[in-house]
């Protein structure tokens, strides 16, 4: 299948716009996605925070954004190098965790923005040494939607609580 591509209701759609690193301009729509999953004002501050420190380039973390045709912000994604509460249950040295999953509630699920996000994501963590993600998720998002996960290498597994391991293509 190719990137972004994606059987919905029986036909394939593809997203059809740009996935590129952040920029200063796109955080009042990045603003606008989070604030539809994130429950508590702080969480979206807190992104908005992290997201602000690795324009500055003094950050490890790596995002993407997914721009429509319209030049409108529909997604965004992140990675980082594992956090310390997670190193300690991880036995492995090249891993990064997803962070900051977010894709516009109207175009989601079906139109392939989640995948081109993910599949960004995936290429820079090889590109910069990793060989898995893993995914981790909690309490933090707005109950409006649960379901699985699947990137172009991932086995999948459980939305709400859990983590899924995704190992990447070298």
């Amino acid at each position: 299948m190719d990137s972004g591509e994606k059987t919905f209701n029986h036909e394939k759609i593809r997203f059809d716009g740009v996935v590129r690193p952040p920029l200063e301009k796109d955080l009042p729509e990045i603003k606008k996605v989070l604030e539809q999953w994130i429950m508590q004002e702080e969480g979206v501050r807190t992104t908005i925070d992290s997201l602000k420190h690795s324009l500055s380039g003094k950050c490890d973390r790596i995002y993407r954004v997914a721009e429509n045709r319209e030049g409108r912000i529909v997604g965004i994604m992140g990675i980082r190098p594992v956090s310390a509460v997670l190193r300690g249950c991880i036995k492995d040295v090249n891993i990064v965790e997803l962070v900051s999953a977010y894709v516009d509630s109207e175009n989601r699920p079906g139109f392939g923005v989640g995948t081109v996000l993910f599949e960004s994501l995936e290429k820079a963590a090889v590109e910069n040494g990793y060989e898995r993600i893993v995914v981790t998720s909690g309490i933090a998002a707005k109950p409006s939607w649960q379901g699985e996960i699947s990137g172009s290498t991932a086995a999948g597994g459980k939305i709400g609580g859990g983590n899924v391991d995704i190992y990447l293509k070298q």
